[in-house]
Order: C-alpha cells, then sequence, then structure tokens
C-alpha cells in the first residue's frame, strides 16, 4: 500500500517542468493534483488505522 509520504512525494515530482520548460504544464497539474487527492484519502486511512475517531463536518453522527 502506497504512503501519505509517497503520494505527496510523488506529487512534488510531477510539478518539476521539463526540459526547457519554465513551469509545469497543464498535464502536469492534473497528475499532481490526483497524487494530491490520494495522499489526502491515503492519510484519513493511516489516521483511521492508527485509532483516529474522524468527525465528518464537524458534527457527531446523528445529530
Amino acid at each position: 500500500m502506497t504512503t501519505a509520504a509517497e503520494y505527496r512525494a510523488r506529487a512534488e515530482d510531477a510539478l518539476i517542468p521539463g526540459d526547457g520548460m519554465r513551469r509545469p504544464n497543464a498535464n502536469q497539474i492534473a497528475a499532481a493534483n490526483a497524487l494530491a487527492q490520494l495522499a489526502i484519502s491515503a492519510s484519513i486511512d493511516e489516521a483511521v488505522a492508527a485509532g483516529a475517531v474522524i468527525h465528518h463536518g464537524g458534527r457527531e453522527e446523528g445529530s
């Protein structure tokens, strides 16, 4: 299973401009965004596996 840290590192790498480029292109930005979303999901999974309780929207379930 890929960890949140690995996804974050891959997202950062995706934003490195290619040869002769001054900035990342749209495809690189989209890839970095997808990897960042995976990092968020992995962070939540890791927190839950460690015993954290996730509250959605700041409210208790059923309230």
